[in-house]
């Protein structure tokens, strides 16, 4: 006689401690600041490699596949930088929550970095102190010849810049 027996267990860290918000962030790193980066420059620091797994895939941005870290945490609220597979970098996510682990928003540093025949958009950030976040996209269009070659000096080249600040409530808030 063959007897299967299952048996459910919540959720628990590696130190079999349950999954709780302040337990999470005891296994990620700080992030130095100021803090910045572009697609374009070297790779992102490695902070946070001995993460709780159990505890990322409760509080991670969907669309992440690994915590960078701590970036903010004071009275008001946690922000937390994911990092995103994007097509041409890492791309990092912040993501504020409350003290509980309740998520308050979402910011996507890269969103809007692409690349094609005739155009790119490529990002840099920086983020200091006093929690005041600069995106700057750097786009360029240029002229194509008919076997979809760049014409040398067709190249038009702009640049757009966006403040971000965090509020009390955890909001990004472009600033103007």
């Amino acid at each position: 006689m063959v007897l299967i027996l299952g048996c459910s267990q919540s959720k628990k860290t590696l130190e079999n401690k349950p999954i709780t918000f302040a337990n999470y962030l005891k296994t990620l790193d700080n992030i130095p600041l100021p803090f910045e980066h572009s697609c374009s420059g070297p790779n992102l620091p490695e902070l946070s490699t001995h993460f709780d797994s159990a505890g990322f895939d409760k509080f991670k941005d969907p669309n992440c596949a690994r915590p960078l870290g701590i970036l903010f945490n004071d009275k008001s609220n946690v922000v937390l930088v994911d990092i995103s597979l994007a097509d041409y970098c890492l791309a990092p996510i912040l993501v504020s929550f409350n003290h509980k682990g309740k998520k308050l928003d979402v910011l996507s540093l890269y969103s809007h970095s692409f690349q094609d025949t005739a155009s790119s958009s490529m990002p840099y950030f920086e983020i200091n102190k006093n929690k005041e976040i600069l995106v700057v996209d750097t786009n360029k269009k240029w002229k194509l010849d008919t076997a979809t070659n760049k014409i040398p000096g067709s190249e038009i080249i702009t640049i757009k810049r966006t403040k971000y600040f965090i509020s009390k409530n955890g909001k990004f808030i472009e600033k103007n």
